[in-house]
């Protein structure tokens, strides 16, 4: 029988496999991208744009598009050291413009914020999905 110990630690390892899988998506399609401009060129003809990336976002009031990677980074240094469950970050974020097209937002966020963290990024996991900002690694 497992423990809790155990299962969040799978549970770690499925949200950094799927934020590895994310950035090759994201790798891909620029590569994609890139390949499809290279035979448009080469034939001639205009480079056709055939995807719009993941978490592009939305305009804001200001007409500036947002990232959910930005969006989500203001909302935690707008908390002022609060830690937030993904959920409110993820309301939060909505609200400010970012947009996903991915089924569940909450996992997307919980899994980038986790490997912004083992890049030495300044958010703390207080929780089960449940992330502070760090102002003291400002």
């Amino acid at each position: 029988m497992l423990n809790v110990q155990q299962v969040e630690k799978q549970l770690e390892g499925i949200e950094e496999a799927l934020s590895r899988i994310e950035l090759e998506r994201q790798a891909l399609l620029g590569l994609k991208e890139a390949a499809e401009s290279w035979i448009s060129i080469t034939k001639g003809t205009p480079p056709v744009k055939t995807h719009k990336p993941r978490g592009s976002g939305k305009k804001r009031d200001e007409g500036k598009e947002i990232s959910l990677r930005s969006a989500v980074f203001q909302v935690l240094q707008e908390a002022r050291g609060r830690s937030l469950h993904v959920t409110e970050i993820w309301d939060r974020a909505h609200r400010m413009g970012a947009n996903t097209k991915a089924d569940r937002p909450t996992a997307v966020i919980d899994s980038s914020l986790h490997a912004f963290h083992r890049k030495g990024g300044p958010v703390e996991k207080t929780g089960p999905a449940t992330w502070k900002w760090n102002h003291t690694e400002q």
